[in-house]
């Protein structure tokens, strides 16, 4: 999996630390620990969770319905976790998540991550908190989690998915997967609201279509001239705006609004009234994924073969004091499919890697 890039027009990352690298996975001679579900125990947290008030104060019959989890640490010194969560309880964990060939051919090996139902959710994280200051990177690609096209597309679902009981509508008008996240607590499987209130800096697709009527896709797309409107397998790169939570239509659904990396510059929702993708990616293409962090900045770079930029890397840098935290609270990466009440598909990881400070 190599990446031929052309050079970005992109402001770069901020002047970086001496980096060494800590921990690398390339999933070649890798043996993940078999797991076995156990019965759902998650349903208390804070008010997003899945049992949370957020939900019981609106129906106090509000309940969780039965479902399993797995979770298994692996990697040099158990860097690494993996958790899976489904409804159904004769789901092999194969069906899962395995170490398979690399789908681009040879002799490679990479992780699949594979949701063959919407209520089905699988990430893979750092086991233990990252450090005051980090590089985490991966590479991602061969998703197939959805088009973002109307109907007759299916955009990856059978047709037929509800997001409940969390959410009270269908869950086919979104499908997608995470690249790569930071989350301010430990990451596992949970209702789609409550990453919404623990992600800080994240790049992930959510393949997304409404009728023209409801203002179509929610996603804005660079197409290398203009912002164009189209959820048809958009790269989200952004941070989490700290100060606009005023701005929010609706906070409880949606966290706080979002500083997105799109067209050389950093692009506030609470400005713009837009949600804008850096670009689409292709099908059967990989890309590499990384997030950065010093005392002074987050950065954020993608690069591969996008639909509209071609062969280049895109990257830049933001204070970090802009982006949402909370106090005392802790950076996690995760990357795979994170929702219990959404998404259905599949998407490949390899060459996972953690620098920090020399």
């Amino acid at each position: 999996m190599i990446l031929l890039l052309a050079a970005t027009a992109l402001p770069a990352l901020a002047a970086e630390p001496r980096w060494e690298l800590k921990y690398r996975e390339t999933f070649e001679g890798t043996t993940i620990p078999s797991a076995t579900w156990k019965p759902e125990d998650l349903r208390q947290g804070d008010a997003y969770s899945d049992q949370g008030s957020y939900f019981t104060s609106k129906n106090p019959a509000f309940k969780v319905p039965q479902a399993f989890r797995s979770g298994v640490e692996f990697g040099q010194d158990h860097w690494l976790h993996i958790e899976s969560y489904t409804r159904s309880a004769s789901r092999r964990m194969n069906q899962m998540y395995s170490i398979v060939s690399d789908p681009a051919g040879g002799h490679n090996h990479a992780l699949q991550i594979h949701s063959e139902a919407h209520t089905d959710a699988t990430e893979l994280r750092s086991n233990t908190p990252l450090p005051a200051a980090y590089k985490i990177c991966t590479l991602v690609g061969y998703a197939d989690f959805g088009t973002g096209l109307p109907a007759p597309d299916t955009n990856g679902y059978k047709g037929d998915e509800m997001a409940g009981p969390w959410v009270d509508h269908s869950s086919t008008n979104e499908n997608g997967f995470y690249w790569l996240a930071i989350l301010m607590s430990p990451p596992r499987p949970h209702n789609n609201v409550w990453i919404h209130h623990q992600r800080k800096v994240v790049i992930d697709s959510d393949n997304n279509w409404y009728p023209a009527s409801e203002g179509g896709s929610w996603t804005r797309i660079f197409n290398g001239r203009d912002f164009v409107v189209s959820g048809e397998h958009p790269v989200m790169a952004f941070v989490l705006d700290r100060d606009h939570k005023d701005k929010v239509y609706n906070y409880d659904r949606t966290g706080q609004p979002f500083i997105s990396m799109a067209n050389g510059q950093w692009n506030s929702e609470a400005e713009t009234g837009q949600i804008r993708a850096v670009d689409a990616y292709k099908d059967r293409t990989w890309y590499e994924a990384c997030i950065e962090k010093t005392p002074q900045s987050y950065g954020i770079s993608v690069a591969g073969d996008f639909k509209y930029g071609g062969k280049r890397k895109y990257e830049n840098s933001i204070d970090a004091a802009k982006v949402f935290t909370q106090a005392g609270a802790r950076d996690y990466f995760m990357m795979g499919d994170p929702h219990i009440n959404y998404y259905r598909g599949t998407v490949y990881y390899d060459d996972v890697r953690l620098w920090v400070p020399r």
